[in-house]
């Protein structure tokens, strides 16, 4: 062998010393069957330089080669079914098997290649991989072989029964291991199993138990481990135990109870499961009353009952001596047939006495001694006292001569020489230590003696004699026994009356006698005054006669006698007063007697007395007016009279004191009228002067008479009417200037009273006219009070004034307008109105408010050239403008540049100009100046100062932002390019199969080394060189 040779072979085993001093220990993976598995295999492309390729064997087999040029393939029967996954920073290079299969458990390599050689790397990395499989159901199975649900409860069983469950795991990759536990606590079971192939199986646990009261509540769990599982499988059953009552406790009372008391009895059962049955005995009698017996089962904390029963009842004498008894049992004892718990309690009872009294009624007479029985039954039989009532009030027996026994030694009761006052209802009370108690029954002591009695009518005293009704006298038992009258005496006013009942013979039968019904009723047929009275009775009964009743007055009502009417004075004036007397012959019973008057046929009622006084005397007082007495006995017969009633002259209708008359009025008259009976006569004055219709042809009279009128109350009246007769008149008006003039209506006298007359003052009226005013038009300067105007006129009566603007409001009520300090909007027309009761008229005057000149300014085009408009508004309008431009020393602007229309001046502007300027305008009048109206004037600018601060600011924005985004696009483009080389070194898998290729198939005269086969490509660390090793 050459020393070339011999060189090879030593660095051959170097090589393959490296190699496998590099493979790392084996790493184990777990995954489930259906799952997909991760078998990592790490690359170290810091510490061993850039990556090249991966391949993963299976045993000796290659199954999927992965390069980072972009090849990537599996091989084999489990291609579809793997991938390599890569991190972005090449850290690792997983082998995913997804879905994992059983057949795929093995031992995997991961072999890694890269484009140098270096120290330390980790190329061969060794991963077993082991399949598993979740068991496919676990189910628990009774011993009938039916299957039990998990969470089921099983039973109700029994304490000491047997029960037998297995639980089975199928279906699992191991074969699962199956567990017991009662809690936390693992419990003794048989385990067997079962290999179903391929490593899958089934594991199956017998549970055998004998359930006692420990087993209250328990669960009974069965888990399923296995490595395919994270967590255990848990399938449990809980044991429904019933087990029997363990205790029974009776309680509720010491020693005794008191009849009346509530008591309660208490029967408590413990541990049973199900509840106790709880059943309550009075001796042998079953006690079955749900309103006594009150059963409530509690469920305790280890499931089971206590169950706790009450008998409530109120203790009576017949529950004394007997024995209360509670049996429990439930559904275990019963299937078990023991004998249930059982426990007895003896009842004393103590109560008051039970009193019974005999006979229970005593008939005698008066003085006679009396028995009275008591007996009685008690626990204690002791008595401590005994009472005797009668009609339930307590007798007091400390009168030996009346009373014997009645004691605690006899509680028997004599009554010595009874009387009337003993007759009642007697009952005994006897007590003892618990309490005292009443005989249920009484005795009725009846004594008889003779009547007391009084005397009733019907209907009751007093009765009217008009209305003849029937009066029944009944003689009343106030006192007596028995209370039936046998006979009757009747006294009137002392003396006797009559003697009831009346018998007689019948005609039939000689030997037979027929008595009234009644002895004790007397009937009074048709009373009226003679029947009036005092009545008495005596009655007698078995007993005897008893004595005289008290006196009853028998009161018999009838009217007063006839009516007689009389009136003074005779003569009855008007306005005057008049009396009327009524009196009677005899006054009737009662003698308190009213009155009844009828003015006319209409009664009057609110006068009742004897004398009826009218005042005033009016028109209804002259008629009849009748009248009659009144007491409860009746109404007397009525007795009437006439009144005559004079009425002296009096105004019905006078004349006012004061009448203003329109001259040109057409109906012009005055009218009076006078009431008088007898009837008078009406004459007409002027000034003084009678009016004679005859000599005087402006005036006339009409004369009307008037009937008497009630509702007024007028008597009888004449009406007179002077009427001016205006065809006579001059120019048929009258005169405006002629002086006022008093007319007089006179009146005669008609005997009985002086004539009247009435005065009136007439004056000529006239309408509003000649109204004038001081100034018509006013001038004043703004905020200037103006001059006072007088607004005068004529008319009768007196004249009225007001003044109103120019928006009908009124501003003054007097003649005369005085104005406060005046605005602009005070201009306008004033309205002066004079008024009285015939008419208005009116009149005007113009108020001018004068102001200075107000301006406004704009743009404008005068004769299609560029200006600016000046308007302004004034009072007066004949105004003037100045045209200025601020700043310039107030230089007036050349004249033949300005024009002026009316209140309107322009201003002509060159277009040429290019600064800015400020121009002013003033308007002036008579009255002042205005304030200057201000105009800018900017100009022609370049482009870049016609923005403001604002826009050019956002202008130079804009333009960097485009810079920088150019900037951006032109970096994002260089990256993009340098990336786009970088990757282009090796850009297919031939590309590394032939440089694979050409460092496996070099000679060693090029590499130095002996020829090796050509595999995985492994780093040697040696500086400049690579070696390409394939490994057999």
């Amino acid at each position: 062998m050459t020393g070339s040779a011999v060189a090879g072979v030593i660095i051959h085993l170097i090589l393959l010393t490296t190699c496998f001093s590099l493979t790392g220990a084996t790493k184990e993976v777990k995954a489930l069957v259906g799952s997909s598995a991760f078998l990592p295999c790490k690359v170290d492309t810091s510490q061993c330089g850039e990556l090249h390729s991966v391949k993963w064997y299976r045993g000796g087999s290659r199954i999927y080669v992965y390069s980072k040029a972009g090849f990537s393939r599996g091989e084999g029967d489990t291609m579809k079914r793997m991938t390599i996954e890569n991190t972005k920073n090449e850290s690792e290079a997983s082998l995913r098997i997804s879905p994992v299969e059983v057949d795929d458990e093995a031992t995997y390599k991961c072999e890694i290649t890269y484009l140098d050689v270096r120290e330390n790397c980790d190329v061969v990395q060794v991963v077993k991989l082991r399949t598993l499989v979740i068991p496919a159901f676990v189910r628990l199975i009774g011993s009938n072989g039916r299957s039990l649900g998990n969470e089921s409860i099983l039973g109700p069983i029994n304490e000491g029964t047997n029960i037998e469950i297995t639980c089975e795991a199928n279906g699992g990759r191991p074969v699962p291991k199956v567990i017991w536990y009662n809690g936390s606590k693992e419990i003794e079971a048989s385990y067997s199993s079962h290999d179903d192939g391929e490593g899958v199986g089934t594991g199956r646990s017998k549970l055998s138990i004998t359930l006692t009261r420990g087993d209250l509540g328990a669960r009974f769990e069965c888990r399923v481990e296995s490595a395919a599982l994270e967590e255990p499988i848990v399938s449990w059953i809980t044991a429904d135990v019933n087990v029997r009552p363990t205790k029974l406790e009776l309680g509720g009372v010491n020693s005794h109870v008191v009849q009346g008391s509530n008591v309660l009895l208490t029967c408590d059962v413990y541990g049973a499961k199900p509840a106790a049955e709880v059943k309550w005995y009075n001796n042998s009698d079953l006690i079955v009353n749900p309103d006594k017996v009150l059963t409530i089962p509690e469920m305790m904390r280890d499931g089971t009952f206590t169950t706790k029963s009450s008998l409530r009842f109120v203790a009576s004498r017949w529950e004394n001596g007997q024995a209360f008894h509670c049996y429990a049992e439930n559904l275990v004892t019963k299937e078990l047939e023991e004998p249930p718990l059982h426990e007895v309690l003896p009842l004393e009872v103590l109560y008051p006495p039970i009193v019974t009294v005999s006979p229970a009624n005593i008939t005698t007479n008066e003085s006679v001694d009396v028995l009275l029985l008591c007996s009685y039954i008690a626990h204690p039989s002791n008595l401590i006292d005994v009472v005797w009532s009668k009609d339930g009030k307590n007798l007091t027996l400390n009168d030996a001569d009346k009373y014997v026994g009645g004691n605690t030694k006899d509680p028997s009761l004599i009554i010595k020489s009874v009387t009337r006052d003993d007759m009642g209802r007697y009952r005994c009370i006897c007590k003892n230590m618990v309490g005292s108690s009443e005989s249920e029954e009484s005795i009725f002591l009846n004594i008889h003696f003779p009547p007391v009695v009084g005397v009733a009518a019907e209907p009751s005293t007093p009765v009217k004699a008009i209305d003849r009704t029937n009066v029944t006298l009944t003689c009343n038992v106030i006192a007596g026994n028995p209370p039936t009258l046998l006979n009757v005496e009747w006294y009137l006013d002392g003396e006797l009356l009559e003697k009831l009942p009346r018998c007689s013979r019948t005609e039939n039968k000689a030997t037979e006698t027929f008595c009234s019904p009644d002895p004790s009723v007397l009937l009074l047929r048709e009373v009226d005054e003679k029947f009036a009275g005092f009545y008495e009775c005596r009655g007698s009964n078995i007993a005897g006669w008893g004595s005289k009743s008290d006196r009853k007055e028998l009161v018999v009502y009838y009217p007063p006698g006839p009516a007689f009417v009389q009136y003074f004075p005779s003569r009855v004036i008007k306005k005057g007063s008049v009396t009327l007397e009524c009196s009677v012959i005899r006054p009737g019973r009662p003698e308190e007697m009213t009155f009844e008057w009828y003015r006319g046929n209409h009664l009057v009622p609110d006068v009742t007395t004897s004398n009826w006084t009218i005042y005033p005397v009016t028109l209804e007082t002259k008629t009849n007016f009748t009248c009659l007495a009144v007491n409860e006995g009746g109404k007397s017969t009525n007795s009437s009279i006439g009144i005559n009633v004079l009425a002296p002259p009096s105004f019905i209708q006078a004349l006012p004191p004061y009448q203003g008359v329109l001259a040109t009025s057409n109906n012009i008259s005055l009218t009076c009228r006078v009431e008088c009976s007898p009837l008078c006569s009406i004459t007409w004055y002027q000034d003084g002067y009678k009016l004679n219709s005859t000599n005087n042809p402006l005036y006339y009279t009409k004369t009307v008479t008037h009937l008497p009128d009630t509702r007024k109350n007028d008597f009888e009246s004449i009406e007179s009417t002077l009427v001016w007769n205006m065809t006579s008149w001059p120019n048929q008006q009258l005169d405006k200037v002629a002086p006022n003039s008093n007319y007089t209506c006179q009146s005669s006298t008609n005997g009985v009273g002086p004539g009247v007359n009435s005065t009136i003052e007439i004056a000529v009226d006239y309408p509003p006219e000649n109204l004038t005013v001081t100034n018509r038009v006013i001038s004043v300067v703004e905020h200037y009070q103006p001059e006072r105007v007088i607004c005068s006129g004529k008319g009768h009566p007196a004249l009225s004034f007001v003044w109103k603007n120019s928006e009908n409001q009124v501003i003054s009520k007097s003649h005369v307008l005085s104005l406060g300090l005046v605005d602009r909007q005070d201009s306008g027309t004033y309205v002066c109105e004079a008024s009285n009761r015939h008419g208005t008229t009116s009149t005007t005057i113009i108020l001018n408010v004068q102001y200075p000149p107000e301006c406004s300014i704009q743009s404008a085009d005068y004769e299609q050239n560029p200006a600016i408009m000046c308007s302004a508004h004034a009072d007066p309008q004949e105004i003037g403008f100045i045209w200025k431009i601020q700043g310039v020393n107030d230089s007036i602007i050349n004249p033949s540049l300005i024009y002026q229309e009316g209140l309107k001046s322009y201003l002509l502007i060159d277009p040429s100009l290019d600064t800015v300027r400020t121009y002013q305008c003033f308007a002036n009048n008579s009255v002042g100046i205005s304030e200057p109206c201000e105009y800018e004037v900017t100009g022609v600018k370049p482009w870049w100062k016609r923005f403001d601060n604002e826009n050019m600011i956002i202008l130079i924005a804009v333009i960097i932002g485009i810079i920088i985004c150019v900037i951006i696009i032109c970096i994002i483009i260089i990256c993009i390019c340098r990336r786009k080389r970088s990757q282009s070194k090796y850009n297919s898998h031939v590309e590394l199969e032939e440089r694979e290729k050409f460092l496996c198939t070099h000679t060693p005269d090029v590499l130095g080394l002996p020829l090796i086969t050509c595999g995985r490509l492994t780093s040697l660390g040696f500086s400049d060189l690579t070696v390409i090793h394939r490994t057999t």
